[in-house]
C-alpha cells in the first residue's frame, strides 16, 4: 500500500463505490419509460472522482463506458467554476466529446463539506433526438444538422431549480415527449440516488479518507495494469 490507508476501510470504500454504480443501473432499470432503455439495457453508468477521473463503471455497455472520460472532461472544461450543488448537467454534443447525438449524458456533482469530490454519470441512448427521422437514425443525412438537436453542457436543474425553458425545447423536438421526459426523470432518480448513497459514505469515512481511498485505489490498478503489460512478450 503507498499510503497509510486501513486496508479493510480500503475495501469497503471499493465495494461500496461497486455497489452505488450496480444500484445506478438497477434504478435506471425499474424508471426509464422507452423500449431502447427498458428492454435493450442501452443506459451506461459511471462515477468519477474530482480531477475528473473514472473510478468505477457499470457492467453496462463499453461502447458507451469508453467514451465516458472524453465527454466529462469536456463537460468539466466547458463549466469551468459553474457547479454547484444541487446541479444537474445535460450534454449530448459530439464535439464536446460524446459518441453520437443519441447518447444524453446526465452529469451531477457531489459536493461534501463544500468541496466537489464525485461526478456520477447517466448515459442514456434516447429514442428520440429530433432530425428528419424517428428513432435518430436518418439513413439521408448528409450532415450532423439533419441527425437532430444537439447541446453542450446545459444546467436542467440549477441548484434544484428545473429550466423549463430547456425541458420546452427538448420536449418540443422529439416524436414521443412522454416517454422522452420519463426516462429523463429515470436519469435523475439514478444520479440522485448515487449522489445520497456516496454523500453516506463520505459522512461515515470522512472525506480525506474516501480521497485517499480513490488514490490508492488509482495506484493499485495501475500497478496490475503494469504488471501485465510487463507479462507481454516483445512483439
Amino acid at each position: 500500500m503507498s499510503r497509510k490507508v486501513d486496508p479493510i476501510t480500503l475495501s469497503v470504500v471499493q465495494g461500496t463505490l461497486d455497489a452505488v454504480c450496480r444500484e445506478m443501473t438497477v434504478t435506471m432499470e425499474r424508471t426509464c419509460r422507452s423500449p431502447i432503455l427498458t428492454l435493450a439495457h442501452d443506459y451506461s453508468n459511471t462515477i468519477t472522482d474530482w480531477v475528473p477521473r473514472i473510478v468505477v463503471q457499470g457492467a453496462d455497455l463499453p461502447a458507451q463506458i469508453g467514451g465516458v472520460s472524453l465527454i466529462v472532461q469536456g463537460m468539466v472544461d466547458y463549466l469551468g467554476d459553474d457547479v454547484h450543488p444541487g446541479d444537474i448537467i445535460y450534454c449530448n454534443d459530439p464535439e464536446m466529446g460524446n459518441t453520437h447525438l443519441a447518447e444524453m449524458n446526465m452529469f451531477k456533482p457531489v459536493f461534501y463539506e463544500r468541496e466537489l469530490v464525485f461526478w456520477v454519470i447517466q448515459r442514456s441512448h434516447m429514442t428520440d433526438t429530433g432530425g428528419g427521422a424517428a428513432g435518430t437514425m436518418n439513413p439521408d443525412a448528409e450532415e450532423i444538422y439533419a441527425e437532430g438537436f444537439r447541446f453542450p453542457p446545459i444546467k436542467l436543474w440549477e441548484g434544484e431549480t428545473p429550466n423549463k425553458a430547456m425541458f420546452d425545447i427538448i420536449l418540443k423536438n422529439v416524436r414521443v415527449p412522454r416517454a422522452q421526459l420519463g426516462d429523463m426523470r429515470g436519469q435523475r432518480a439514478t444520479v440522485n440516488l448515487a449522489e445520497k448513497r456516496l454523500l453516506a459514505m463520505l459522512n461515515k469515512y470522512g472525506k480525506e479518507m474516501v480521497k485517499d481511498c480513490l488514490e490508492e485505489l488509482m495506484d493499485r490498478s495501475e500497478r496490475m495494469m503494469r504488471q501485465e503489460i510487463i507479462r507481454m512478450p516483445d512483439g
